[in-house]
């Protein structure tokens, strides 16, 4: 009896430890390159993960259009998707956005971005701009930092271009930044559909008249602490109470 309980009791601690699990990471490089009047676009796509990815496709957003790329059936572990485009260019091209769509073996469907600016453009460095990681589960607000160091103000238009995993209670807005001065946006993200354990890119965009900046940030997806409505810690403290309860009454029988 001793024994049959103390397995039930492992195994029911066991059962509120994290699982590991399988995973899919794809490292993406987009390079666009500007010849004679021509936009050649490259996409190189490497999974890194240990897991195959299904239905893979690239989505580039560029000139005001979204241009959908080939799609491979698999990329297996440490295989490669790759991607070439090559579009007539008449007028200002801006950043770069590109998506890769995907699915895992159960067709659960995941996206990964990108994002870059032309080689031959030359920011100066009036506006600058960061984000911190944040980690969230169902909920959380990243916050971008921008930063005027500039002696007179800057009117700055800013957008977010987010994973499809991720919702934003935010729209495209412009706002003035005062002559060297700093700004922090409060952005609140919610978890539409992204897995526990996962980590996703986001890029915010903020443009002036004479400058365009791409600022990365990075959110984790962690796993909630509630295990039928009980916190993770305390169901391990209870039922390792409980093993204990249990084996000292037994001794105390004998």
């Amino acid at each position: 009896m001793t024994r049959r309980l103390a397995f039930f009791l492992l195994g029911a601690i066991l059962l509120t430890l994290p699982a590991s699990a399988r995973y899919i990471s794809l490292q993406t490089e987009l390079r666009p390159v500007l010849k004679k009047q021509q936009l050649f676009i490259s996409v190189s796509s490497i999974n890194k993960g240990d897991e195959s990815a299904y239905n893979v496709w690239g989505e580039l957003r560029v000139l005001g259009k979204r241009l959908p790329l080939w799609k491979a059936a698999v990329v297996e572990p440490s295989a490669k998707y790759e991607a070439t485009i090559t579009l007539p260019l008449d007028q200002t091209v801006g950043p770069l956005l590109l998506t890769m769509h995907y699915q895992d073996a159960n067709h659960y469907p995941f996206s990964a971005l990108s994002a870059t600016l032309l080689e031959n453009e030359n920011n100066p460095p009036p506006l600058w701009g960061a984000a911190r990681p944040v980690a969230l589960v169902a909920a959380g607000e990243i916050t971008l930092a921008l930063k005027n160091q500039f002696d007179q103000p800057l009117d700055v238009n800013l957008e977010l271009f987010l994973p499809a995993e991720l919702t934003a209670d935010f729209k495209p807005t412009k706002l003035k930044l005062a002559p060297n001065a700093n700004r922090a946006i409060k952005i609140k993200l919610t978890n539409f559909s992204a897995l526990p354990g996962s980590s996703y890119q986001l890029f915010a965009i903020a443009r002036t008249a004479e400058q365009t900046i791409i600022i990365p940030g990075t959110v984790r997806i962690e796993a909630g602490n509630a295990i039928f409505g009980f916190d993770r810690f305390w169901l391990i403290i209870i039922l390792v109470g409980l093993g204990a309860f249990f084996l000292a009454a037994q001794i105390y029988k004998r």
